[in-house]
């Protein structure tokens, strides 16, 4: 049985290095092309035509395409093209064209113009002559498409900043302050360097900031909506109230990018819904005293004695004031010495229910049931009052007295 290893007395074949350039220069990804001294194109790969759309051996390969490269589609490039990159790969410089539109229907190609950057490199002999300049060439109409939509949508955010009435502001992933927000600056008036990091917690209220500052910080650390009101002081010092919303800006891995939020002043909106909750609760109020005088009078028709009256008015009255104690006393004799009838205490003074003193005609009660007159005084007017702490020897354990006694 024959031997199964070739007996061919031919010795293998191997590639010399011409066919494996060849190899090599043909399925490179990447378009190249090479140019004689006087700038003509001797060879180019498959790539370079799929990027130009133009086959090799067509007639425009005959003419030099270098020159045909400087019809340009940008007018400040069309005075230099790519002569002057050229020139300097044949004196020996490995260059880097920087990224041109050019004209591809104007080469002779077809499609649309598109954004090329190249990269020229002198290929020379053993003794160092050179022969030829590599061109290679990377197509970046889609890089410079996104990197102009991006523009475009920067230049319209900021177009859009300028116009609105709102502060809108950018920070970082972790929540700090770095691109200046002209729209606070002219509200605050805090400068740059005031407001970065978080120097623009020293523009929200006191009272707003602490709240502030630590739902921010939770937001931030949880990737979550920040949205509030603070008060945000004004560049003349006024505080107004703000609506605050920041969202999270991911990228397309999930990270956070940066936050970006906006400030709106609802400071008239604040202030109207304050006042209008004051009037509806003053409302709710007269309508409460109103139904408890209306209560306290039916009472008052049904009661048959004075100390029946007493019992009943100083409930209501207590309640009408809403205040801890209240005390209905009934003057006797032509002094008019006091005599307390009835007290009515709330849950805050009751134990204070257990005392039951009779007076000895000193302090404050007296004073009223002796003038019978109206006593409305401030606390540091009652304090004040030589007679206000009078009750005899039981002034210890008598109930703390207010402002605010009068006579009926």
């Amino acid at each position: 049985m024959p031997d199964p290893v070739s007996t061919s007395s031919h010795p293998a074949q191997r590639a010399t290095p011409e066919v494996r350039f060849g190899a090599l220069f043909e399925q490179a990804p990447v378009s190249i092309q090479i140019l004689a001294p006087d700038g003509r194109t001797l060879r180019v790969n498959q790539a370079w035509e799929n990027l130009w759309h133009i086959r090799a051996g067509s007639g425009l390969m005959a003419h030099v395409f270098s020159d045909a490269y400087n019809v340009l589609t940008d007018p400040q490039l069309l005075a230099g093209g790519i002569t002057p990159y050229l020139e300097r790969a044949f004196a020996g410089e490995s260059v880097t064209i920087p990224a041109v539109r050019y004209d591809v229907a104007a080469l002779g190609g077809e499609g649309p113009a598109r954004w090329v950057t190249a990269r020229a490199h002198p290929i020379k002999d053993g003794d160092g002559n050179i022969l030829e300049v590599m061109l290679m060439h990377e197509d970046i109409t889609e890089r410079v498409a996104a990197e102009t939509a991006l523009r475009v949508r920067e230049e319209r955010f900021r177009s859009l900043v300028m116009a609105t009435s709102q502060i809108v502001w950018t920070n970082t992933p972790d929540g700090r302050v770095l691109e200046d927000s002209p729209s606070w600056r002219a509200f605050t008036g805090q400068s740059y360097e005031e407001w970065r990091e978080f120097g623009w917690l020293d523009a929200v209220h006191p009272d707003d900031r602490e709240p502030t500052a630590v739902l921010w910080k939770a937001c931030v650390a949880t990737r979550t909506v920040f949205e509030t009101r603070y008060r945000l002081r004004r560049v003349d010092g006024v505080y107004r109230w703000m609506a605050v919303k920041g969202l999270p800006i991911a990228d397309a891995h999930g990270a956070i990018r940066e936050w970006i939020g906006a400030n709106t002043d609802i400071h008239e909106t604040v202030v109207a819904q304050s006042e209008l909750a004051q009037r509806l609760d003053r409302e709710r109020r007269n309508s409460a005293l109103l139904a408890r005088v209306a209560q306290a009078s039916r009472i008052l028709h049904t009661a048959l004695s004075g100390e029946q009256i007493a019992k009943v008015l100083v409930v209501e009255v207590r309640e009408i004031l809403e205040v801890h104690q209240a005390v209905v006393s009934l003057t006797k004799d032509e002094g008019w010495l006091q005599a307390i009838n009835a007290v009515s205490l709330s849950d805050k003074y009751e134990h204070y229910r257990g005392f039951n003193v009779d007076t000895d005609g000193s302090g404050i009660y007296a004073e009223v049931c002796r003038t019978n007159q109206a006593m409305r005084l401030t606390q540091e007017e009652l304090i004040a009052h030589p007679a206000w702490k009078g009750f005899g020897s039981a002034a210890h354990r008598h109930p703390p007295c207010a402002a605010g006694w009068r006579c009926r």
